[in-house]
């Protein structure tokens, strides 16, 4: 076999063992890309709501009407009558899931992983048909396909098939909970060539001040949940006293601004 043979070879064996990454278009397309658009602004907003919601808490908590108390998980409404709830937590608890990072920010992230592996399932015969190519095969929607296997079967507990994916494979670790937060939407929509960047930096630069930015947010949920409110404890300066004022007396730490 001569070089040049031998190089082509090679080249196609690569080819082959490369993931399956097609360039997705036609009518189809742009209308599940218009969806998938919709989903990850939605993921966007209600996250800025669970934000908004925990410094609402941590300003309750700082009160003296907080201490101690239980809140109540009630529809929006409104309600001609007795208003539904879906029972009550402990405040402190209540806290514990909605801030950053917390359970209902990775429920979030399953029930997006879940509606777009289900979206995608309903379009694909659809846009392999504009596309004439069947079957339609796409590496990025097939790790995540698995991905949602797990969070639907296994309690969003990553299996070895998840460990298998071959684009996003850097999301998870095989027998942890599996974590699709804000850096890993924008990571996918971007493989899909659906992300504007607003800024002159690159999209990994971009991808990587925003991870830096959710470690930060994390930090402020566990620096929020260290707040001992009967006794009341500064994280940052370890004052220890009794106050209500939302921020610290002595260094004027504000938990909800930090």
């Amino acid at each position: 076999m001569s070089k040049a043979d031998r190089i082509k070879r090679e080249r196609k064996k690569a080819a082959e063992a490369a993931p399956r990454l097609p360039n997705l278009h036609g009518e189809s397309w742009d209308e599940f890309a218009a969806r998938l658009t919709e989903l990850a602004a939605a993921h966007v907003f209600v996250g800025i709501g669970l934000r908004g919601q925990s410094e609402q808490f941590m300003e309750f908590m700082a009160s003296t009407e907080g201490k101690g108390q239980s809140v109540g998980a009630i529809p929006v409404g409104p309600w001609n009558g007795p208003m539904p709830t879906y029972g009550t937590i402990p405040i402190n608890d209540a806290l514990a899931s909605i801030a950053p990072g917390g359970r209902y920010e990775a429920l979030l992230g399953h029930m997006w992983a879940v509606t777009v592996s289900a979206e995608w399932e309903h379009y694909r015969p659809r846009i392999a048909k504009d596309m004439d190519e069947a079957p339609l095969n796409d590496a990025r929607f097939a790790d995540l396909y698995k991905f949602r296997n797990d969070i639907v079967h296994n309690h969003g507990v990553a299996r070895d098939k998840s460990g298998k994916a071959e684009v996003f494979g850097n999301w998870i670790k095989v027998g942890h909970e599996i974590v699709i937060g804000e850096k890993q939407i924008v990571a996918f929509m971007d493989k899909l060539g659906l992300v504007e960047w607003q800024s002159q930096k690159s999209g990994e630069e971009m991808l990587s001040l925003m991870e830096a930015a959710e470690r930060q947010r994390k930090q402020l949920g566990a620096d929020m949940l260290h707040i001992d409110v009967s006794r009341r404890k500064c994280p940052r300066c370890k004052l220890v006293g009794e106050w209500t004022e939302a921020k610290c007396p002595k260094c004027g730490f504000e938990p909800t601004r930090a």
